[in-house]
């Protein structure tokens, strides 16, 4: 099986020649999240994923259609200069990227697995769909650029897909162990931790840092199982259950007084014999 393995650090600090790997838009922009940290490390990388999104390979075919055909592939980078500001210095400018250059280079590898962003994000579903796609395009083309020559180091990843995305870190973490490339996540020290459990019919992951007693688990239909919101659901039914007994009680109180019946369905003498009689002279 794949394997995947995550450890708190900064992906910037992986060795060199590494590949850095993250979820894009097809749109070209690199405007938050993640690929906003990728941006500002690697300007020229930025670039370069750029020109390919917003660049159709035939003069016959548009831009957004060019665009919808990257979901689910990925664009490998060559090695650029990573930009790393210094501990107590500002960020270079963008025209002076020198000025704190390290030696340093990474491939960067750009997962597309969703076409658009923001309000126009692609579904779950399909995100995690063209993840597993783009993956194991990324998995081909190392395989061609080691047989190349290419001098490429291990795949360092960060939780892709679970920020500005909204696709669980679990979820990826199932799709990235059938897609075949080896890969260490690495995740910052403020985000939260999973373990991995077993329910016996999949792998459930459970956080550390949030134990199961102080809120609501989520079910898979994201109904409420424990917590406040359980208590208030079972006190709302317990009411709501008194209130049509009571509703039921007076009904047939009513229904017994206008038929000759009491509570309990039995026929009053009076009321009874008067029915029968009423009831013969109409025929």
């Amino acid at each position: 099986m794949t394997q995947i393995t995550e450890r708190v650090g900064d992906i910037f600090d992986s060795p060199p020649n590494s590949i850095l790997i993250h979820a894009c838009n097809t749109k070209g922009s690199w405007g938050a999240g993640v690929a906003a940290a990728f941006k500002k490390y690697s300007p020229a990388a930025f670039h370069h994923q750029r020109t390919h999104c917003t660049t159709p390979s035939s003069s016959t075919t548009s831009v957004s259609t060019h665009q919808k055909s990257l979901v689910g592939t990925c664009l490998l980078i060559p090695p650029f200069p990573i930009i790393k500001p210094q501990p107590g210095k500002p960020s270079p400018p963008p025209s002076k990227p020198t000025t704190q250059q390290t030696d340093k280079k990474f491939w960067i590898a750009c997962l597309f697995t969703s076409s658009g962003y923001g309000k126009n994000v692609d579904t779950p579903s399909a995100i995690l769909r063209a993840t597993e796609s783009a993956v194991r395009d990324l998995g081909r083309q190392i395989s061609d650029g080691k047989e190349q020559g290419c001098e490429m180091g291990g795949c360092y990843s960060v939780r892709i897909n679970s920020g500005l995305f909204g696709v669980p870190w679990r979820d990826t973490k199932r799709v990235l162990r059938m897609a075949g490339v080896d890969m260490v996540v690495v995740r910052p020290e403020s985000q939260k931790d999973e373990v991995v459990e077993s329910d016996g019919d999949g792998e459930v992951a459970v956080e550390k840092d949030q134990p199961e007693s102080k809120s609501a688990v989520q079910g898979v239909d994201g109904a409420a199982v424990g917590g406040k919101e359980e208590k208030m659901a079972q006190g709302e039914s317990q009411d709501a259950e008194k209130i049509d007994t009571g509703k039921i009680n007076k009904g047939l109180k009513r229904k017994s007084a206008e038929d000759g019946r009491d509570v309990n369905g039995k026929k009053k003498r009076g009321e009874g014999r008067q029915t029968k009689l009423n009831f013969g002279k109409s025929q």
